[in-house]
């Protein structure tokens, strides 16, 4: 369903270690914030950059496993 607004911000990533599987988080490359916070509650996670052909749309997408 489309009209859900999954977004979540930083201080609400600790709730998603309960969820089974893996978790994909996306997010701007400035967002240092994000990024930090996810490495710290999810040390073993992996970091890529997604480089779109248009300017200024890159995003980064770590993916977490529990």
């Amino acid at each position: 369903n489309v009209d859900h607004d999954f977004a979540l911000w930083p201080k609400e990533f600790a709730g998603t270690r309960h969820i089974e599987g893996t978790k994909l988080f996306i997010f701007k490359p400035e967002d240092f914030e994000t990024e930090n916070a996810l490495k710290q509650l999810y040390p073993h996670g992996a970091l890529s950059r997604y480089t779109s052909i248009n300017i200024g749309k890159d995003f980064m997408i770590f993916l977490a496993e529990k």
